[in-house]
């Protein structure tokens, strides 16, 4: 069975694509993806080295984490109409930490990112 199927929950998520020369980033236009949000707490390593604990881990079936990324649980629709800066929305919350883990079988990855 592809893992593809395992993800029935939505994400919306802002690459922090672009520094804006200031310490911060400019966002592209926000994607939806299917995951799984999952509320747990986790120690992980974040994108700094630090030791870290996580408020959820989100599984995916593609990888799509960067360091100055935020992400929403839920559609885009869901949004108000002008969402391009995700700092100034409540609910999302900037990516601290990603990994990947192989199947059972080894035959597909999925992968896991940390808010």
């Amino acid at each position: 069975m592809k893992m593809k199927n395992k993800f029935r929950q939505y994400l919306v998520h802002w690459p922090g694509d672009t520094n804006d020369g200031y310490g911060g980033f400019t966002y592209n236009t926000p994607t939806e993806h299917l995951c799984r949000w999952q509320e747990e707490t986790v120690t992980f390593i974040d994108f700094a080295g630090n030791q870290a604990v996580s408020k959820a881990v989100i599984y995916l079936p593609e990888t799509l984490a960067r360091r100055g990324a935020w992400v929403y649980e839920g559609r885009e629709t869901e949004l108000d109409s002008d969402h391009s800066d995700p700092t100034e929305i409540t609910g999302v919350f900037p990516i601290k930490g990603v990994s990947n883990s192989p199947t059972l079988r080894n035959r597909q990855k999925f992968y896991k990112v940390f808010i």
